[in-house]
């Protein structure tokens, strides 16, 4: 039997063994369990994360802060990070290259500076508190929710004196709780003592303290950031940097940690409001449909619409290049145009993007509020949306408070 070859079988079994009890003691042995018995959080009692909620904003509902399966701190945020070259990531080889053509990234453009953020990287991270071009940058993720955030050089301490390279502010880091389907960050002190101000990376509020209502920093970045294929973003920004990864965690880079999560209906932790999804029978749309989420602001109304990825692959038009070219026309506002690439074999997902992005701050014009979100998400913070659900006319989930300008919203679609 040796002779025939069983042997290499059997190295290859005691291999995948003792791959598989190394992997169990990182897990379990009494150092690893030691650090986390320091974090706090039990993923049950909100209270145990070491937040003051005695003061919450206006805009807070303290039953709709939940704890999650993290503890605090559990997430490894990065902290200036630095950058590699687009040649330099071609001369790497295998695993060394930190993104290949299918990769889904996070592109950001901050002043004039182009950054790629791949997400195999930020689905470790969560937090990158990035500087590029000598000011600070936040780019947020949450793989939970499909979230993404980005916030401008304004966000550092109070004073306003923002993070950079030769004086760093704040950190910020995962909180361990959620609301509204959305992690909550925290600021950390320049000394290194954790400060106690929850925030919601989506809206730029302080959730708690004496802070509590105001917005932590002037606003989202000049270019919303998308979220789009290497070879997509490469094409469109030859000259972008890419973010650097924690080469102790690279073994953590290659884990597909959360692909049973996206398989499957369940939601992670209770979310308030909940979506309706008998109203979404028949349509293909769920819980966990990816979408882009933009809001219209008009003299006196704000319209919010989400789009699923699908929508725009099933009803788009066909480019040369393989992906789809779908066309919004809004009364009052004008053309939009989004671009959508297809699933690579049902490994990379679909991805979308807006490509006439003309945002219209302290007046008239539409804001692409999250590049990427899962439904459940996007509807929790804004239950009085237009869902484009494949193949039929747009909905509305939840009925608008009476005298709202809700219903002219859905007339005011025109594909």
């Amino acid at each position: 039997m040796w002779r025939d070859g069983l042997w290499v079988l059997a190295l290859g079994l005691a291999i995948i063994t003792i791959g598989f009890c190394y992997q169990l003691w990182l897990s379990f042995n009494p150092h690893a369990r030691a650090q986390r018995a320091q974090l706090k959080g039990d993923g049950v009692h909100v209270e145990s994360y070491g937040f003051d909620l005695s003061k919450l904003g206006d805009q807070v509902k303290r039953e709709e802060i939940v704890a999650t399966k993290l503890h605090r701190d559990e997430i490894p945020v990065l902290i200036d990070p630095g950058h590699i070259t687009v040649a330099e990531n071609s001369r790497l080889t295998g695993y060394a290259k930190y993104v290949l053509p299918t990769d889904r990234v996070i592109g950001v453009v901050f002043h004039s500076v182009a950054v790629a953020y791949p997400i195999q990287v930020m689905q470790v991270h969560w937090v990158a508190n990035d500087v590029v071009g000598g000011q600070p940058l936040l780019v947020a993720y949450d793989p939970l929710a499909e979230c993404v955030s980005v916030w401008n050089s304004s966000l550092g301490d109070y004073s306003g004196k923002g993070r950079n390279s030769k004086s760093p502010a704040a950190v910020f880091r995962v909180s361990g709780l959620a609301m509204q389907g959305r992690q909550l960050l925290y600021t950390e002190e320049p000394a290194g003592q954790a400060g106690g101000n929850l925030w919601d990376p989506l809206r730029g509020w302080i959730i708690n303290g004496a802070h509590a209502s105001q917005e932590l920093g002037e606003g989202p970045l000049e270019l919303t950031p998308t979220v789009l294929q290497w070879r997509d973003w490469v094409k469109l920004h030859p000259d972008t940097l890419i973010v650097k990864r924690d080469e102790d965690l690279r073994e953590s880079y290659k884990e597909d940690t959360y692909g049973p999560y996206y398989q499957d209906s369940e939601l992670p932790y209770a979310v308030t409001p909940a979506l309706p999804l008998e109203k979404l029978r028949g349509t293909g749309v769920g819980a966990k449909t990816r979408g882009i989420g933009i809001v219209y602001y008009g003299a006196d109304y704000e319209n919010k619409i989400f789009i699923p990825y699908e929508t725009v692959i099933r009803s788009g038009t066909k480019t040369p290049d393989g992906t789809y070219a779908y066309g919004w026309a809004v009364e009052g506002f004008g053309d939009f145009t989004l671009l959508g690439r297809p699933a690579d074999k049902g490994f990379t997902p679909a991805t979308v993007w807006l490509t006439n992005d003309h945002k219209g701050f302290g007046g008239t014009g539409h804001y692409q509020e999250t590049p990427e979100c899962f439904l459940f998400a996007w509807f929790a913070t804004h239950p009085y949306s237009v869902i484009d659900v494949p193949g039929k006319e747009p909905i509305a989930l939840t009925d608008p408070p009476k005298g709202d300008l809700f219903e002219s919203q859905i007339q005011s679609l025109n594909r």
